[in-house]
């Protein structure tokens, strides 16, 4: 399990796309140390935010395939190929009907991801914590494949495989 402060940090990339501020990162690390680790919790109170729900609409997105691949987009940096289209575009067009947790979909489709998508979302995580002073190796027990990339900067990684455009 990585560290709470590593979770925190990937929580706020997979749901606000971008790195925690100091306040932030400590204030949610003192929320899950008073929780008993209720990662879930934290994410449904960012998802209640006013910042998430500026960046993902608070569901009023025309499709729920528009949402997906903002998301995919947000958490890879490039747009879905066509398996992870037919994948993830029903589940976030199911949330969009029951007005159930985009959060809970963000995450799970970051947990999910593997290869060059993996590398890159942990890369991000790496690199908001580095840019905080933080040693990102101490707080990180990421899947061994994304250590790879722990001294190497990703920037604009694109995977070219059936891409959808939209």
């Amino acid at each position: 399990m990585s560290s709470p402060i590593y979770e925190i940090e990937k929580l706020y990339i997979e749901l606000l796309n971008r790195p925690a501020e100091s306040a932030g990162l400590n204030f949610w690390v003192n929320e899950y140390n008073k929780s008993g680790g209720n990662l879930a919790g934290i994410a449904h109170s960012i998802e209640q935010s006013a910042e998430f729900q500026a960046l993902y609409g608070g569901h009023e997105w025309t499709t729920g395939t528009g949402l997906m691949v903002q998301v995919y987009n947000n958490l890879f940096g490039h747009n879905p190929d066509m398996q992870a289209l037919n994948t993830w575009a029903v589940k976030y067009i199911g949330a969009l009907v029951d007005h159930t947790s985009i959060a809970d979909l963000n995450i799970q489709m970051a947990d999910a991801a593997t290869g060059a998508d993996l590398v890159y979302l942990n890369q991000r995580v790496v690199n908001a914590l580095n840019q905080q002073g933080l040693n990102a190796a101490a707080h990180d027990a990421a899947p061994v494949e994304a250590h790879v990339a722990t001294d190497v900067l990703l920037v604009g990684v694109h995977v070219e495989q059936d891409a959808v455009v939209f």
